[in-house]
């Protein structure tokens, strides 16, 4: 009966790893997978801007940018001149 118990606690270490992997697994793929589309239509709408153009701008938000004291904040967009 030990071996059965055995069984039982590597049956078991097995499934919990496999729940936790899994899904840090599929973040990292959804992640990776995400950024290169990304990568890619920035590129194609920076390219398409050049051709017509225009010249590619980043812009930073910030809160009150009328007030000398402006605070920067996260983030940016790119658009076309």
């Amino acid at each position: 009966m030990r071996w059965f118990s055995e069984i039982r606690v590597r049956r078991f270490a097995v499934m919990l790893a496999l729940v936790v992997a899994l899904p840090v697994i599929g973040v990292l793929v959804a992640a990776y997978s995400d950024s290169s589309a990304a990568g890619k239509a920035k590129s194609t709408a920076a390219d398409y801007c050049r051709s017509k153009g225009g010249t590619v701008q980043t812009r930073y938000p910030a809160l009150g940018a009328n007030d000398p004291s402006s605070l920067r904040l996260a983030g940016s967009a790119r658009f076309c001149r």
